[in-house]
């Protein structure tokens, strides 16, 4: 444990508390030989949430899922939505068995993949989900862009390849053409002749252990970037400064425009984006930019943006999308149901995961090791992590009780008329043992509030959503775990980790934070989902050695995440 003791504050840099403690004295105080003493973690966490009161009638609550109560899995995705909210996908299964870790502990069917080697590297090579094309001369290779600008021994580094594909030809890499790296097909393909190699692999041809999932990429609401302000032509050398969430119908930067970014940012592009005869869009370290295009864009410019991790660009449509011949784009792209062209001595410095990808003489892609910032861009996880895991079984597939996407959805957003919000804090009081616990097996906090009781001795059918973050540090054992009667959901910087769903699934989860692959010393959102909708039993168990902290202010409950 590392704390960083000054005169007005104290700050906490481990928040799992099986590491060793040395500390830093003020500067006064050690110049005159003053030992600090350690600052104790404090007691209480105060762990504020929103809940939300629906009524008994409700076709999510009151419910038996088909299957019976009982633990319930799959049926949301493992990712966040762009509100950073959870999406239903219906693929669930009622889980006949539990997925343990090498220690016995219950852990969600996607911990067992990450800690047995499957986790989608997007942020370390391209992956497609189709076919690739690499034309005369065309390459791929890496470089790490936090050690520096692309060249010398930062160059030509190692990556990966992969489609999931298992046909004939579903790679093709023409003469003259080079990958630094291993180019790998789906499980079960035959790299001799689903790999048609003309010119240099340096690593080895092979086959995925699993597919790798194309990522589920939903366009932000108008509630998030606001109303559509229309068609957006920057030009004749304007110099523009986005600094807020923005919606355009269509996005064009041409004849010398400059559009600075500033801040962390979101854009929407309902039909096309075009950068053109050197208009360009800076995101200088410091900043991001999330772009969102729902039709095509084409890439006709040599980008000027400081750092390809800081830039996404998410392509929705089926449409191909173009970078230009002679033109470049620093960052990541995903095109989970279109292709990527790009035409001769084209560049892209960043990650590519898509549909497929068609490369012309002499194009380029440089992947950045540094990361995407896409989900599922993790390292791996560290020596720490023991894999030998113990794998459940599915049963009878099911939605675990949940009629649909749409109703879903209102969960975890106010919608009038369906729910009623209002704020409720938990406090995780601090064991003997470095744990936060809240244990409370009648946990109603909203009786007597929104549509009431409705009946019932307690308020019974609810949901309730808690926002935090925290800062890993690898190997020292930091955990979250939690038992429930009903749906619970844990998201760490995104990602599902925590899938307990189900109406009275009667079992506990725990998530080993090692395994999910984070960087040591950085801070990361924590999203809990919580939901009560039978209405007899209330069970409520939280145990972390997570120092969690607030990243949310509490808002108006018109808001629609809070």
């Amino acid at each position: 444990m590392r704390l960083k003791v000054t005169t007005t504050a104290v700050t906490y840099c481990l928040l799992g508390f099986a590491g060793t403690a040395s500390f830093l004295l003020p500067d006064h105080l050690a110049l005159q030989g003053v030992s600090a003493r350690p600052t104790p973690p404090p007691s209480t966490i105060h762990v504020t949430g929103t809940v939300r009161d629906f009524k008994s009638s409700n076709p999510d609550f009151n419910v038996t899922p088909v299957g019976g109560n009982g633990h319930y899995a799959g049926n949301v995705a493992l990712d966040l939505d762009a509100q950073g909210r959870p999406v239903f996908t219906g693929a669930g299964y009622k889980v006949s068995s539990e997925w343990r870790d090498n220690t016995g502990q219950n852990i969600a069917p996607e911990m067992f993949k990450i800690a047995n080697g499957y986790q989608p590297q997007y942020c370390s090579g391209v992956h497609l989900d189709g076919t690739m094309l690499l034309k005369t001369g065309a390459s791929i290779d890496a470089f790490n862009s936090l050690a520096g600008a692309y060249g010398g021994a930062n160059k030509g580094l190692p990556t990966q390849v992969s489609t999931n594909l298992t046909t004939p030809a579903a790679m093709t890499i023409q003469a003259t053409c080079v990958i630094d790296g291993d180019v790998l097909v789906g499980p079960g393909g035959n790299p001799a002749a689903d790999i048609v190699n003309a010119g240099t692999i340096t690593g080895a041809k092979g086959t995925l252990d699993a597919t790798v999932p194309m990522p589920t990429v939903t366009a932000p609401t108008d509630a998030v970037v606001g109303a559509n302000l229309g068609a957006a032509w920057y030009q004749n050398n304007a110099v523009v400064t986005i600094n807020s969430n923005k919606h355009f119908n269509s996005l064009r930067i041409s004849t010398g425009a400059i559009v600075n970014i500033v801040g962390h940012i979101t854009i929407l592009v309902e039909t096309t984006l075009l950068t053109e005869t050197t208009g360009s869009i800076v995101v200088p370290a410091g900043s991001s930019l999330d772009i969102y295009v729902k039709g095509s864009a084409s890439i006709k410019t040599a980008c000027q943006w400081s750092n390809p991790t800081n830039t996404r660009m998410y392509l929705l449509g089926v449409t191909s999308s173009l970078i230009e011949t002679n033109s470049s784009f620093c960052g990541s792209i995903v095109a989970p149901n279109s292709a990527l062209i790009m035409k001769t001595d084209a560049a892209l410095w960043g990650s590519y995961v898509g549909k497929s990808l068609q490369a012309e003489t002499g194009a380029w892609i440089h992947v950045d090791q540094a990361g995407s910032g896409l989900s599922g861009c993790n390292p791996p996880a560290p020596a720490c992590v023991n894999a030998s895991d113990t794998a459940g079984a599915k049963g009878v597939a099911s939605t675990g009780g949940i009629g649909s996407a749409s109703s879903f959805a209102t969960w975890f957003m106010d919608v009038p008329g369906t729910n009623l919000s209002g704020q409720h804090t938990i406090d995780l009081t601090l064991n003997g043992s470095g744990v936060y616990e809240y244990l409370d097996d009648n946990f109603h906090p909203f009786d007597g509030q929104g549509f009431g009781n409705q009946g019932n001795s307690h308020n019974q059918y609810l949901t309730y959503g808690i926002h935090n973050n925290f800062t890993y540090h690898s190997c020292t054992g930091q955990f979250f775990e939690f038992q429930g009667d009903d749906d619970a959901w844990l998201f760490i910087d995104g990602k599902l980790a925590m899938d307990l769903g189900g109406v009275v699934p009667g079992v506990k989860q725990n998530v080993p934070i090692d395994r999910l692959g984070l960087v040591d010393g950085t801070k990361y959102n924590l999203d809990f989902f919580y939901a009560q909708r039978q209405g007899s039993l209330a069970v409520f168990r939280m145990r972390t050695n997570l120092l969690l902290q607030s990243s949310i202010q509490v808002t108006a409950v018109s808001a629609p995440f809070d």
